[in-house]
């Protein structure tokens, strides 16, 4: 399998608009090592958008299940190219309560959290997800999203590069 960062960066992998360097590739590339040492299973995760974040993440596990209220043309056909295409199942959603239907029959030991930015919605997400025990939130730093820091504090998480929060449950 081909490393998904360095084929994006060398490809200026830019769908629509959205250049690399405003995904969550940037601050995911830190945290290959850090999955591989977890070994997840599956893997859910809120908040799609042009699915390079899914394609990073089916480098480091078997299965990704990916949820969005939106369906980017060139999603499919782009985890083609990363040979990724075949570990990812993407669920178009119409809501939070949709997700929540689906996730009743998805098996997953690992969730990863980059919808909207709205703290009402990001603790919606963790709700939804938490049963996994292991939780990377995206979009959680403290001068740009501070609602989002504090509510990660606050459930006892913390910031592991950047942008990035970790929640665990202590069992």
């Amino acid at each position: 399998m081909i490393d998904i960062y360095k084929w994006a960066k060398k490809h200026e992998v830019k769908p629509g608009v959205l250049a690399i360097k405003s995904s969550a590739m940037l601050d995911l590339k830190a945290s290959g090592k850090w999955l591989k040492r977890l070994k997840v299973n599956t893997l859910v995760e809120i908040g799609t958008c042009y699915g390079l974040s899914a394609a990073y993440f089916a480098q480091y596990v078997n299965m990704v299940h990916t949820f969005d209220v939106a369906d980017f043309q060139g999603r499919d056909e782009l985890w083609k190219k990363l040979e990724v295409v075949d570990k990812i199942h993407f669920h178009l959603v119409k809501d939070r309560q949709h997700i929540k239907q689906l996730l009743k029959n998805i098996d997953f030991d690992f969730a990863f959290i980059d919808a909207s930015h709205l703290v009402k919605d990001v603790m919606s997400d963790w709700k939804l997800t938490k049963k996994c025990g292991r939780v990377l939130f995206h979009d959680v730093d403290e001068i740009r999203y501070p609602d989002n820091y504090k509510f990660l504090h606050r459930i006892g998480g913390r910031i592991i590069y950047n942008n990035t929060g970790y929640w665990k449950e202590i069992k």
